[in-house]
C-alpha cells in the first residue's frame, strides 16, 4: 500500500530546495529575533509545530508565547 502522501496532491512531501528555503526562512527570522530586537529576543521551542507557510512556501515563526528577551531570564537567575 502506498502512502497517503503518496496518492493525495495535497499532502505531497516538500522537495529538498523548498525544504532547504524552508530552513534558511526560519533562521533569518531567529537572527532578527536575536541581532535585530531591543531586548533581544530568543525562541525557546522551535519545532515543525512553530513554523507556518504561506502560499509560496514561505516559512513564518510563530507561536509568540514562547519567546523570552535575555532580560527576563536574566531576572529569574
Amino acid at each position: 500500500m502506498m502512502h497517503p502522501a503518496a496518492t493525495d496532491p495535497l499532502r505531497t512531501p516538500l522537495n529538498w530546495r523548498t525544504r532547504l528555503q524552508v530552513a534558511i526562512d526560519v533562521a533569518a527570522a531567529l537572527e532578527y529575533l536575536y541581532y535585530f530586537c531591543d531586548p533581544p529576543v530568543f525562541h525557546v521551542t522551535v519545532n515543525s509545530s512553530n513554523v507556518m507557510m504561506d502560499a509560496d512556501f514561505v516559512a513564518k515563526v510563530s507561536h509568540i508565547g514562547t519567546l523570552q528577551t535575555m532580560l527576563s531570564v536574566l531576572a529569574r537567575q
